[in-house]
C-alpha cells in the first residue's frame, strides 16, 4: 500500500502513487499532469495529501501501476483515512494542485482529466474546495503545512526546472533488455548512465553494440569526465561508478572500494552516490538480473524524490532484482520491458 506513516515533526516527499495524513509536520511534492489534493480539517487541525498521476486504471496496463496511482481510488483511501481519525466530510476543506499541460501533445489531456476528476469526486462527497491551482503548461513544486492547513505553490519555469538524469541497473539478461530500451530511444534526451553487470573486456563491445540502435552517443565512461544530454555511460568493468556534483556539474568517478554484492561494478554504489546530487531530477531503473543489487539503493533513491521503475517479471530473464526492489516497495512503477523506454521519454519531457 502506497501510504506513509509518519510522525508530527516529519517533513514527507510524497512520490507520484503515494498519500499520507499527519497531525502537523510538512507534506512536500512535485507536480506535471499530476494532481496534489490537499485536504485539512478545521477542527481536528490535521492534514494530509494523495498524489494521483491518472484518473483510474482504464488508462494503464492493468497491473503496472499501483492503485493510489489513480485518482478514484487515492482520493477515497485518502479519506477513509481521515475519517478513520475521527474526522467529518463537513469540517474538511480542499485544496487542488497540478494537472499542468506539460507531457507533450496527446489526445486525451491528462492534466485536465485528472482535475476534472479530483472536482467531480469531492463534490459528490459534499467537502468544499477552497482553493485551486490547475492546468496551465509548468509544473509545481507545492508545500502542505498539515497544522495550519496552509499550502504553497511555486511554479516551474524553463530557468528554474532542474535538468533530468537517468540512471539504469542491470545484470543476468540486461544487455538485451538494454538494447530493447535504447534502440527506442533519440536524441533529445537527457545523459543515461549504466550499472551493468560485465567483465571489463566486455563492456567496450557492448557500447559499440549498443551504439548500432540509437543516435545518441554510447561509450565506457571515463574517470572524471562530464556527463552530459544525449550521452549514454556504461560504468567500466572491474571498477564501481559513482557520480559527483561541482559547480552544477556532474562527473563520473572510477572507484576502486571493494564489491558490493559480490559485484564490481555494483548498481547500488551508483544509486547512492546519485542521492547526494542536488541540480537534477533521478530517474531511475532496475532492469532483469540475479540478486539483489540496486533494490536497497532504489529504494533509498525513492524516498529522496526520485522517479523509480522496475521490469516486471514476466519479461525478466532472471528476476532476481527486480523482486528484491518490489518486495522493498522501491518502485513505483512495474513495467514490462516493452514499455520502460516510452515511460523514460514521458519523465524527460
Amino acid at each position: 500500500m502506497d501510504q506513509h506513516s509518519a510522525q508530527a515533526s516529519d517533513e514527507i516527499f510524497l512520490a507520484p502513487g503515494e498519500l499520507v495524513v499527519l497531525s502537523g509536520g510538512k507534506i512536500k511534492t512535485l507536480l506535471g499532469s499530476c494532481v496534489a489534493v490537499c485536504l485539512y480539517d478545521r477542527f481536528r487541525h490535521a492534514g494530509g495529501m494523495c498524489h494521483f498521476i491518472l484518473p483510474d486504471a482504464s488508462y494503464a496496463t492493468p497491473g503496472a501501476m499501483p492503485d493510489f496511482s489513480f485518482g478514484d481510488k487515492a482520493i477515497r483511501e485518502l479519506l477513509r483515512q481521515f475519517k478513520k481519525n475521527g474526522s467529518r466530510p463537513e469540517h474538511l476543506d480542499a485544496k487542488l494542485l497540478g494537472g499542468g499541460h506539460v507531457i507533450g501533445n496527446m489526445d486525451a489531456k491528462i492534466g485536465d482529466q485528472n482535475g476534472v476528476l479530483a472536482q467531480t469526486m469531492l463534490a459528490q462527497f459534499r467537502i468544499k474546495v477552497t482553493g485551486e491551482s490547475l492546468g496551465g503548461h509548468l509544473g509545481r513544486r507545492v508545500l502542505m503545512d498539515t497544522s495550519t492547513g496552509e499550502v504553497w505553490t511555486r511554479f516551474i519555469d524553463e530557468q528554474t526546472q532542474m535538468k533530468t538524469l537517468i540512471l539504469i541497473g542491470a545484470s543476468t539478461g540486461g544487455t538485451q533488455a538494454l538494447a530493447t530500451i535504447l534502440q527506442k530511444l533519440s536524441s533529445p534526451m537527457p545523459p543515461i548512465v549504466i550499472t551493468q553487470h560485465m567483465p571489463a573486456a566486455f563492456v567496450d563491445s557492448l557500447a559499440q553494440s549498443l551504439q548500432r540502435l540509437t543516435n545518441l552517443i554510447v561509450k565506457t565512461a571515463v574517470d572524471n569526465e562530464r556527463i552530459i544530454e544525449n550521452h549514454v555511460y556504461l560504468a567500466p568493468g572491474g571498477k564501481h561508478l559513482r557520480i559527483q556534483e561541482r559547480a552544477g556539474e556532474i562527473f563520473a568517478h572510477h572507484s576502486d572500494e571493494p564489491p558490493r554484492h559480490s559485484c564490481k561494478p555494483a548498481v547500488d554504489v551508483m544509486f547512492e552516490s546519485a542521492r547526494a546530487l542536488r541540480s537534477r531530477n533521478l530517474v531511475a531503473v532496475v532492469l532483469t538480473g540475479m540478486g539483489s543489487d540496486g533494490a536497497l539503493g532504489l529504494s533509498m533513491l525513492r524516498k529522496a524524490g526520485a522517479q523509480t521503475i522496475t521490469q516486471d517479471e514476466q519479461s525478466c530473464v532472471v528476476f532476481g532484482m527486480p523482486k528484491a526492489v518490489i518486495k522493498l516497495g522501491a518502485a513505483q512503477e512495474i513495467l514490462p520491458l516493452s514499455e520502460i523506454a516510452q515511460s523514460l521519454v514521458e519523465k524527460s519531457s
